[in-house]
This record gives structure tokens, sequence and C-alpha cells, in this order.
């Protein structure tokens, strides 16, 4: 079983920089009005201006808080190896689990921002104790990735 949502990544990439652009040349354009002789009027511009800032910002802090991540999961070599990095800007460390399908102990899945946000947990066998890792945003999964992952991973709770 291989998930790998590197699709996602590209559209979401693509739509930031689109919508980056559009904001900024629609603003200088709004701007621009004042000092270029168009036939062009356009009645209380700052108020265009405000809505575009706002829509771009409630874009940028939807992005924020559903936490988006590249994610490539696959269970081969008898260990599950998770391979992530989150798509916020500034941030580009990627980070990988590897957990022997032997040690492997149980999941758990948290919903959260009224049910938009799906984060996994993963809790591993170590020396007699368990070991919890930090959730991880399934937010950029579709629902059929989700189900495919959680139905390989229950196979993987009950083998153990």
């Amino acid at each position: 079983m291989t998930i790998d949502n590197s699709s996602f990544v590209i559209r979401s990439r693509k739509l930031m920089y689109k919508m980056t652009i559009s904001f900024f040349v629609l603003v200088l354009l709004f701007l621009a009005f004042d000092y270029l002789d168009l036939p062009v009027t356009l009645p209380y511009k700052e108020y265009y201006i405000i809505f575009l800032l706002i829509v771009y910002f409630f874009f940028q802090i939807r992005r924020f808080i559903l936490d988006f991540n590249f994610i490539s999961i696959s269970d081969d070599n008898g260990k599950l190896v998770i391979k992530y990095y989150s798509l916020m800007l500034l941030t580009s460390k990627h980070k990988t689990i590897e957990i022997p399908f032997q040690s492997f102990e149980k999941y758990k899945l948290e919903k959260s921002v009224f049910g938009m946000k799906t984060s996994i947990i993963f809790y591993q066998k170590m020396k007699g104790q368990f070991a919890k890792y930090p959730p991880l945003s399934l937010s950029a999964l579709s629902n059929e990735e989700i189900v495919k992952l959680i139905t390989r991973l229950d196979v993987l709770t009950t083998r153990n």
C-alpha cells in the first residue's frame, strides 16, 4: 500500500501562487486608476481593496488552521514508513517516521476545527512502553485515501 498526495501539493501551491499574484495585480490596478487617464471611474475603490485583502487573508488563515502536509505513506519491507512535511510558508523540514510492523501498537484519529481537520497519532511499543508520535494532519488527503489508510492500519493493529 502506498499513499501519496503530491497531486494535492501541486494544485495547492499553484492556487496559492495564482491568488497571491492576482491579489497584488488587482490592488495595483485599483491604485493605478487615479494616475492613468482611463475613462473608468471606480467609486469606493478602498472598499474593493479591503474586500480583496480580507478574502486573501481568510484563504491564508484557512491554510494555516488546517495545517496541510505533503504525506507519503508506505508499508514495504516489514515496516510502516510515513514521510511528511508542512506546506506552510517558511517551513521545509522533512520528517520521517518508521515503525516496524511487530512494534506498531495502535493509532488514534482526532477531529478538530468543526470536523474540518483530521489528525492521526501513531503509537509504537518500545522496550515495554508506548511511544506516542506527534499528531500528523491528514487534511490534505482525500476521503478515499484516509479510508485506505485506516483500513490498512486496522489490519496492522489486529495483526499485533
